[in-house]
């Protein structure tokens, strides 16, 4: 009976988790060490048969090179953008897709009169 218990606690805290936090999150943490279980976004590849729950979720959104492998998204140096689906800003951008430089040299003048 305790065993049956204890086995249906963890598959409880196991869908809260999910419910919570659905595999494929993105979290930023204030701290230097990875968390048990995340994944630094670095645009490595990773196999399909090693992350299918993960692989479920992305898709090959960040890259493919073949059906057995997926990149994960690569946010180093990078600033985090809400999608803008719907909503009229950046329409042509795709999911998943990265956005350049938007500030390009340029000079000011003005007149000191």
């Amino acid at each position: 009976m305790y065993l049956e218990l204890k086995k249906e606690i963890k598959e409880e805290i196991q869908k809260l988790r999910n419910e919570v936090c659905p595999v494929g999150t993105i979290q930023a943490f204030a701290f230097e060490r990875i968390p048990e279980g995340w994944m630094i976004c670095d645009g490595r590849w990773l196999q399909v048969l090693d992350y299918p729950e993960l692989f479920g979720a992305i898709g090959h959104t960040f890259g493919k090179v073949d059906d057995d492998s997926f990149r994960i998204p690569d946010l180093r140096g990078r600033f985090v953008s809400g999608w803008g689906k719907d909503s009229g800003i950046d329409k042509n951008r795709k999911f998943g897709s990265a956005q350049g430089d938007a500030i390009q040299k340029h000079i000011h003048s003005f007149d000191t009169t």
